[in-house]
């Protein structure tokens, strides 16, 4: 359906907008991710490794294939718009380079090497949960498990039902899953929050990661109003989420709105819902349309 209604380059097809229709489309304040368990014995204890799949995966391909053009790639860990997005600038792991992926991959194995973690002189095969058994999950559980391929990496791929994903996620004995997060609100430290560490214990996030450097610009930043200095402090923020790797980033959704041109007063927002009491008719624009006659029996 959507693919009848919006051409290849996003923009509305001519039919449509001959009828009187009008597209909008809007960025989404979310960050879809695949999240690395930094409590596993594996790429807990090994930074490069982390470092080297997101440098091993081909993120635009991965979107071709599950987004049909309706997401975008994302750069950082917090969505665009928000402050500190822009300052911070897209993280240096993520991005497709796979020879530098194989170059962290010499440094993880001397990392996995010291914590005894290796197996027969390599990476141990990796595991990633994803939810539901279907065709469509199936194949991107197969697309993920061939990027990682590429840089000498095997991955098992495990199919879960809903509650049984989010138990292994609660419990920590997901190794690698795939997830996100949509802003509550439009700050920045609705996704930050995420990656402080104090908020493991209560079940704010399931990111399990920690660094104390983030946690004390993360406590400085709670205390302070939207501001330039708040900014730059975001901005630290991220940048150390992004030498971590913590997660492997994937997209940010593209939102797309039809209405008729004569509804007016419209503007996608993301974060509120019953907007439509404020939408307004132009009625010199609505088509007028002669009521038929209703027989009577």
């Amino acid at each position: 359906i959507f693919r009848d209604v919006v051409a290849a380059d996003g923009t509305l097809k001519k039919a449509w907008a001959d009828r009187g229709i009008v597209l909008s489309r809007y960025r989404i304040p979310a960050v879809g991710w695949i999240i690395f368990n930094m409590t596993d014995p594996v790429l807990g204890v090994s930074r490069s490794l982390r470092q080297a799949l997101c440098l091993s995966f081909d993120v635009d391909a991965y979107l071709r294939v599950s987004s049909d053009g309706r997401h975008v790639r994302a750069t950082n860990v917090v969505a665009t718009g928000l402050a500190g997005h822009k300052e911070a600038g897209p993280g240096k792991y993520y991005r497709l380079d796979r020879k530098a992926a194989k170059a962290k991959m010499a440094q993880a194995r001397k990392e996995l090497e010291a914590a005894g973690m290796l197996v027969d002189g390599g990476v141990p095969t990796l595991k990633l949960d994803i939810s539901g058994a279907t065709k469509r999950s199936a194949r991107y559980g197969k697309l993920i498990a061939a990027q990682f391929a590429e840089i000498g990496v095997k991955v098992q791929v495990v199919e879960n039902d809903w509650p049984t994903l989010v138990r292994k996620i609660r419990q920590g004995k997901s190794q690698m899953h795939v997830m996100g997060w949509h802003a509550d609100y439009p700050d920045a430290e609705n996704f930050l929050q995420l990656y402080y560490s104090k908020n493991i214990r209560s079940g704010v996030t399931n990111l399990r990661y920690s660094n104390p450097e983030f946690d004390k610009l993360y406590d400085r930043s709670r205390t302070m109003s939207d501001s330039p200095a708040r900014t730059k402090i975001y901005a630290r923020m991220i940048n150390i989420i992004s030498e971590d790797c913590p997660v492997l980033l994937l997209n940010e959704p593209v939102g797309y709105q039809l209405r008729h041109r004569w509804v007016r007063n419209v503007k996608p927002y993301p974060f509120a819902h019953g907007l439509a009491q404020y939408w307004r008719i132009d009625p010199a624009l609505q088509p007028r349309r002669k009521a038929q006659p209703i027989e009577q029996p």
